[in-house]
């Protein structure tokens, strides 16, 4: 079974090689506009499901960001 920190390391991990990618059609295809957006897109939601399970909060399976970041933001207060 994978570690806490391991699983987050995953989620970065993963949405580090959506960024990638997205820089790369963007490089070579820039006219492939909703690709680019999705990549980015899933490199967000990626990154802040594992900034959830940083904080000991298990995230939901969902694409919205904003749901996501109303999460993040109730980890202060």
């Amino acid at each position: 079974m994978k570690s806490r920190f391991e699983i987050i390391q995953d989620w970065l991990d993963k949405a580090e090689h959506d960024l990638v990618v997205a820089k790369l059609i963007e490089y070579h295809i820039p006219e492939y506009h909703e690709i680019i957006a999705f990549h980015c897109q899933q490199s967000v939601e990626k990154n802040l499901k594992g900034l959830l399970i940083f904080f000991d909060i298990e995230p939901e399976k969902t694409h919205d960001l904003l749901y996501l970041c109303e999460v993040v933001s109730r980890i202060r207060k």
